[in-house]
């Protein structure tokens, strides 16, 4: 899998709604047959829509509010990955990590090169992801939050007193300096709070997009964690916020 060559057709979709295989294998200088199997994979991602001889763009708006999973996954998508790539060079064979249920978390799965590392979610959506990889896995119960494809609530935070993780990933729907890491739903606050508290190290993956926005609920200071962002969010001066990029 080419995750260069899918940034690159994303970044092709940003000025077309629709491009033939034809056209991209014309556009990347590679083979028909290896954007074929690209747009598969980005379809499965809820990325692009694969149609008959090509693919259309996923269409959805940003916001602080919760949304429906496939449709915060078209959001800000080379943004999205490029964080996951560099997020998921900090995971290493013998670890264990913990994935929030962020659709910016999922991004890290795709890129992860450790082949032995643990992880436990509270996201059946990255569970499903990581046990088809072949990685061990364990899922925390609770209540199922659909939207999120989540388990969240104070079960769920419960189930987490008994882990410790060597790394956690977390996503945010605001980040502020008033509100620090925020969410809309309490219930998501509990268990990002839970989980946060048995990590030895803990990284927030948002895009910049976030920066300035407040949600319902705080769950963390910004000192509390390292930011893994874009490259626009080295603009935003934010007291005690290191910025990778």
């Amino acid at each position: 899998m080419n995750a260069s060559r899918k940034l690159d057709i994303l970044k092709l979709f940003n000025g077309s709604e629709s491009l033939t295989v034809k056209e991209l294998s014309k556009k990347l200088n590679c083979s028909e047959s290896s954007v074929r199997r690209d747009l598969i994979d980005l379809d499965s991602q809820g990325l692009l829509k694969k149609v008959h001889g090509g693919a259309i763009k996923q269409f959805a708006e940003s916001g602080v509010e919760d949304k429906e999973i496939a449709e915060r996954m078209s959001v800000n998508v080379v943004s999205k990955m490029k964080i996951g790539a560099l997020a998921s060079g900090l995971v290493s064979d013998g670890d264990t990590v913990y994935l929030d249920a962020g659709t910016t978390v999922s991004f890290i799965i795709d890129e992860i090169k450790a082949k032995n590392a643990v992880f436990v979610t509270n996201s059946h959506h990255h569970a499903e992801k990581l046990s088809s990889m072949g990685f061990t896995v364990y899922g925390i119960g609770g209540e199922y939050k659909s939207k999120t494809a989540a388990y969240v609530g104070s079960m769920a935070a419960k189930m987490l007193e008994s882990y410790h993780f060597n790394i956690g990933f977390f996503g945010t729907n605001g980040i502020s300096e008033s509100a620090g890491f925020s969410t809309p739903d309490e219930k998501e606050a509990t268990v990002k709070r839970a989980a946060m508290l048995r990590c030895d190290k803990t990284y927030v993956v948002a895009d910049s997009s976030k920066f300035n926005k407040s949600a319902f609920v705080s769950f963390a200071k910004l000192e509390d964690a390292v930011l893994i962002t874009d490259d626009e969010g080295s603009e935003f001066a934010l007291a005690g916020l290191r910025i990778f990029n």
